[in-house]
């Protein structure tokens, strides 16, 4: 079993006894839950649950300042540890760069591939890569609607083909590790009372099973963190699939919207012509 299976499995099961406690986010009120920062007290719940269970995990813009506190403000270096990355086409800006040459605080931004960075490394210095990036998504269990926006299905293949294009790779892929982690909640007087949480590997989803890739949406894979399936599987077989069942989905698409079109246009020509 590799190292961040048997993390998973730990922040699991740690996961459970927190909730079986009673786990509470006092103060959150309507507008809070469904406005432009609905995700953030969730973030900041499972970031300080984390810490709670001596996990080092930061906020995107805090792991990017941590490493840049470690190369210096010499650009170059820090462009060329960055490129040597995977995570940092998914974490970080030019902006946030430029701020810290500057000494101005390294900010988040809203197109951060994460919520969350788990460090499970013992220096930063020498272990930068060892890493799960985690997404948090939070669903009131009273509110009937549709899946949530998971993930951009184009920047995700986007990532994933920038990768793979690398002469490193196959190690690259080694190191690669995104989670899912799903809150799902009641409001109560008290506060949001979490009633589940779960955790799926991006990269262990049975891809095919995907509900919807919503292209009338910023492309968005709409899933319930809860209703994905894992499967064994490589990193490789992953992107794979990912990759078929992108274009299956954007043909289906594509054509539903041709032939509404065409029939759209044929009234319209049908009815200038009388």
């Amino acid at each position: 079993m590799y190292e961040t299976d048997k993390i998973k499995r730990e922040v699991t099961k740690q996961l459970k006894l927190e909730l079986s406690k009673g786990a509470v986010i006092k103060g959150l009120n309507k507008a809070d839950a469904y406005g432009h920062e609905a995700g953030m007290p969730f973030e900041e719940w499972v970031k300080e649950f984390l810490l709670k269970n001596k996990w080092k995990v930061f906020f995107p813009n805090e792991f990017i300042e941590e490493n840049l506190q470690i190369i210096g403000q010499d650009e170059e270096k820090i462009e060329e540890f960055l490129d040597s990355t995977w995570w940092s086409s998914l974490l970080r800006t030019k902006q946030q760069i430029k701020d810290f040459l500057v000494n101005k605080p390294v900010k988040r931004w809203q197109q951060e591939g994460a919520d969350l960075v788990l460090f499970y490394g013992k220096d930063m210095k020498s272990d930068f890569e060892k890493v799960i990036l985690i997404n948090v998504k939070s669903h009131e269990i009273s509110r009937l609607s549709r899946a949530p926006n998971i993930m951009s299905a184009q920047r995700l293949l986007e990532f994933c083909h920038e990768i793979i294009s690398r002469e490193d790779y196959q190690e690259l892929l080694k190191k690669l590790d995104l989670w899912f982690m799903g809150i799902y909640w009641e409001n109560h007087s008290s506060g949001a009372i979490i009633k589940e949480a779960h955790i799926k590997d991006l990269f262990k989803l049975d891809i095919k099973q995907i509900p919807q890739i919503n292209f009338d949406a910023a492309i968005q894979i709409q899933w319930h963190v809860k209703e994905m399936v894992e499967k064994e599987q490589t990193k490789e077989q992953f992107i794979g699939d990912l990759a078929d069942s992108f274009l299956e989905q954007w043909q289906h698409h594509s054509q539903q919207k041709q032939s509404k079109y065409e029939l759209l246009v044929s009234h319209i020509k049908e009815k200038l012509s009388r």
